[in-house]
């Protein structure tokens, strides 16, 4: 399974899409891809999905979307678990694009250090090409912002 963050929210399972729904569970995915392995608490995802306008339902709505996502990812069950205050992503890091492109950056930093550029070059270029359009792509969640913001300046970054 690769969960991509660097353009729009998409997780794919092998070379076919899964669908995992509008932009509110979109959304949902997203928090917990930006932090896999850590708590994300339900209000944070109840911050990020409904901002300040979030219902009355937006606890249920949460554990809805949770399900839902849990039914639809491979492995779903044991990808999103819960965990008190919220749930937690269980992936390996490379199958999120954004912590597979930070690892390419680190290596390709070390190898420019070691003065290997022609193997930094390749590195620096595959990270690239993780990148499918500006990070978290049409979601434009305010409680996202600082996210996307940090993930975009870390590929203008490798572009300089």
């Amino acid at each position: 399974m690769d969960i991509r963050v660097l353009g729009s929210v998409e997780v794919w399972a092998g070379a076919a899409p899964v669908p995992v729904g509008g932009s509110k569970p979109r959304a949902l995915l997203a928090a917990l891809a930006l932090v896999p392995g850590h708590v994300c608490s339900v209000s944070r995802l109840v911050d990020v999905v409904w901002g300040a306008d979030s219902p009355a339902t937006a606890t249920d709505l949460v554990q809805s979307y949770v399900s839902t996502l849990r039914r639809k990812l491979p492995g779903g069950g044991e990808v999103i678990e819960t965990r008190p205050p919220g749930y937690v992503l269980r992936v390996e890091p490379d199958a999120v694009d954004h912590l597979r492109f930070e690892r390419l950056v680190a290596e390709a930093r070390a190898e420019v250090a070691r003065g290997s550029t022609a193997r930094a070059a390749e590195l620096f270029d595959e990270a690239l090409s993780l990148w499918r359009g500006p990070a978290l792509g049409e979601l434009g969640r305010p409680t996202l912002a600082a996210a996307a913001a940090r993930l975009d300046e870390a590929r203008l970054s490798v572009l300089e």
